[in-house]
């Protein structure tokens, strides 16, 4: 089995730093809350369903990503 030997580096500057850590949380939050009721909805399960919940939770998931690259407030 071969292993990783990758590693994840974080750089920050010395100003600034508060706000993209602030949307890096906000967005697995956001992330997090679209798996949690995925994993729970039969309708989000199910291929070719729909459920309007899960719609509206992805929508608002990736406007937040959309919103975090162009370097607005999410």
């Amino acid at each position: 089995m071969a292993t990783s030997t990758a590693q994840k580096v974080i750089v920050h500057d010395d100003e600034n730093t508060t706000a993209p850590c602030e949307a890096g949380l906000q967005l697995r939050e956001e992330w997090r809350t679209v798996l949690e009721h995925a994993a729970g909805c039969l309708a989000c399960r199910t291929p070719g369903a729909v459920c309007s919940e899960g719609g509206r939770l992805l929508r608002t998931y990736e406007e937040a990503v959309r919103q975090t690259r162009s370097g607005g407030s999410a």
